[in-house]
């Protein structure tokens, strides 16, 4: 299992974060058919809290994306149904 976070108006004065675990090994990172190398990858979590606008939150995020062979840059997608008093 991983857990991490994930931050939104980091320039603000006050951070949003979300909170997640992972529900095992549900992470992939595959070679896609593009030339050049790229790889996508995704992951599912679980929502476990957050701080700022999504304290105790909860709910399923959902997390997509494709980058270069070396993930020197890449391109991430976040979708997530939430539940937290805004």
């Amino acid at each position: 299992m991983q857990t991490g976070n994930i931050s939104f108006g980091t320039h603000l004065a006050r951070n949003h974060t979300l909170n997640y675990r992972s529900f095992g090994p549900s992470g992939r990172l595959l070679p896609t058919t593009v030339p050049g190398g790229q790889y996508s990858f995704s992951m599912t979590a679980e929502i476990v809290g957050g701080e700022g606008a999504f304290h105790g939150a909860s709910g399923m995020l959902t997390y997509l994306g494709y980058g270069s062979h070396a993930m020197s840059s890449f391109t991430q997608y976040v979708s997530l149904v939430c539940s937290a008093a805004l």
